[in-house]
């Protein structure tokens, strides 16, 4: 059982780190946002389609629990979302 818990950690660990990529790759594609640059919304979507695949896995794995992994993906469409309107306003 200990063994799964670091797993578990672990695993928790990448989806941050992960996660914390895109919110980079979000902060240096910032200036296309008041253009629509359609190059960058698709390259958003496919980071944001990739982690749901891996948090998918995961979930069929029993390494992440449904709502946890929806609440990973909810809380980063959030933020993004946040950022995406944000720079559309200034």
């Amino acid at each position: 059982m200990e063994k799964m818990m670091e797993i578990q950690d672990s695993v928790l660990e990448q989806l941050e780190y992960d996660i914390h990529r895109i919110m980079i790759l979000m902060e240096k594609m910032n200036p296309h946002l008041k253009q629509h640059d359609p190059l960058y919304e698709d390259l958003l979507n496919t980071q944001l389609f990739g982690l749901s695949r891996v948090i998918d896995f995961l979930v069929r794995m029993n390494l992440l629990s449904p709502t946890e992994g929806k609440a990973i993906m909810n809380n980063l469409e959030i933020t993004i979302s946040k950022s995406y309107e944000t720079f559309n306003m200034s």
